[in-house]
C-alpha cells in the first residue's frame, strides 16, 4: 500500500514540473536529515512527497497568491508537527478579568509600523521541539516595551520563565501563557539571557536575582477581542503585541506574502509577537515574529491579513506588557 501511495504522489508531481528524487536528495542535504533505517526513510519520503504536491497546488492557477515552499518541516505530517510542537489550544477563560487597553483615538497612528525599522527587535529564536512559544512571546515584548522607554536593547531569559513559573500555571515546554508569565515576571523579575540561555527543554529553576534585567512589569492590558483597530493602535503605541494564532498546514509550508489560510479559525494555539503593520500591493496585513529559526518563512517572520474578520484570530487573544525601568 505505501509502494501505490508513493506511485500515485509521484506521477501527480513529476507531471507538474518537480523531481520529487531530486527534491528529497536537496531537502536531506540542506537540512542535515538522517533516518533510522530504510523504512523510516521511505515513510518520511512519502510524506515529503505529499508535502511538495501540496506546495505545488498552491502555485496552479492564475490566482494572486502567498509563498510556500519545501522546508525543515517538509517531512513530517501536520498532526506530526502539531505533538513536536505542542500546538495546544490558547486557554482565554481568564482574558475578560485583564484590563483593557484603552486606544486613546484622539492621538494619530501611521499608516503603517515595523519595529525591526525601529532597531527594536532581537534576533530570530528557533524554540526547537519545546511548546514554549508563550515564554518566547513574552520576552520578546517585554524587550520591545524596555527599547521603547529606554532607546536600547536588552535579551532576556526565555529559559527562566520556562523553569521557573510553574507555580504560575505554566508547564514548561508543553504549555503555559504569556499573560501567567507576565505574572511570574512582576513577581520576581526576569534574568538576562547571557546568565541563563535556553536550553531547549525544561530543568530545574536556576535563576539568580542578581541576574535580574533592570526592569519590572508594572501591570498588563488586553485589546478587545476581535477590535483590529485597536490592535493596530497599541501595537504603535505600546509596542510588541502578544498575540495567539491559529496554525495550520499552511503557516507550517510558508515562505513569504501575505497568508490568506482558508482552513485557519479563531481557536487559536501558537503564541507570536506581532511587531508591525502595513499594506501590500493594496492590501493590509500583519506582520509577525515567529520562534521557528531564521530559515523559516520571511527570514523567520511572516504576515497575516489585516482587517480581514480577525483573520486566523490575530485579535482573539492580544496583550501587552506596562513596565518600568529600574534605576
Amino acid at each position: 500500500m505505501k509502494v501505490f501511495i508513493i506511485i500515485l504522489v509521484l506521477a501527480f508531481v513529476a507531471a507538474n514540473g518537480y523531481n520529487v528524487k531530486r527534491e528529497w536528495e536537496e531537502f536531506k542535504i540542506t537540512y542535515n536529515k538522517k533516518y533510522e533505517n530504510s523504512l523510516e526513510e521511505n515513510f518520511r519520503f512519502t510524506i515529503f512527497s505529499k508535502n511538495l504536491k501540496n506546495i505545488q497546488k498552491q502555485y496552479s492557477g492564475n490566482k494572486k497568491t502567498w509563498k510556500m515552499t519545501v522546508n525543515k518541516f517538509s517531512d513530517m505530517t501536520f498532526k506530526e508537527f502539531s505533538r513536536k510542537r505542542n500546538l495546544t489550544p490558547t486557554d482565554t477563560s481568564k482574558i475578560k478579568n485583564i484590563p483593557v487597553f484603552q486606544s486613546r483615538d484622539n492621538i494619530p497612528v501611521p499608516d503603517s509600523w515595523d519595529w525591526r525599522e525601529q532597531g527594536a527587535m532581537n534576533p530570530i529564536l528557533d524554540q526547537g521541539f519545546c511548546g514554549a512559544c508563550y515564554a518566547f512571546t513574552a520576552a520578546a515584548v517585554l524587550e520591545t516595551a524596555y527599547y521603547k522607554l529606554t532607546n536600547e536593547k536588552l535579551r532576556l531569559s526565555v529559559q527562566h520563565i520556562i523553569d521557573c513559573s510553574k507555580e504560575y500555571d505554566n508547564k514548561g515546554c508543553v504549555s503555559g501563557l504569556a499573560s501567567r508569565a507576565f505574572d511570574f515576571i512582576k513577581d520576581n523579575g526576569i534574568n538576562f539571557w547571557e546568565a541563563y540561555p535556553y536550553t531547549g527543554e525544561q530543568g530545574e529553576c536556576q535563576a539568580k536575582e542578581e541576574n535580574n534585567a533592570p526592569l519590572k512589569v508594572v501591570s498588563y492590558e488586553r485589546i478587545p477581542q476581535g477590535d483590529e483597530e485597536s490592535l493596530k493602535r497599541a501595537v504603535y503605541l505600546q509596542g510588541a503585541i502578544g498575540v495567539s494564532i491559529s496554525v495550520t498546514d499552511n503557516l507550517k509550508q510558508y515562505q513569504g506574502n501575505i497568508l490568506h489560510d482558508p482552513v485557519c479559525t479563531n481557536h487559536t494555539n501558537h503564541a507570536v509577537a506581532l511587531v508591525g503593520y502595513g499594506t501590500e500591493d493594496g492590501e493590509d496585513y500583519w506582520l509577525l515574529k515567529n520562534t521557528w529559526g531564521k530559515n523559516w518563512g520571511e527570514d523567520g517572520y511572516f504576515k497575516l491579513p489585516r482587517n480581514s474578520d480577525n483573520n486566523c484570530g490575530i485579535a482573539m487573544w492580544a496583550l501587552f506588557p506596562i513596565i518600568s525601568v529600574n534605576q
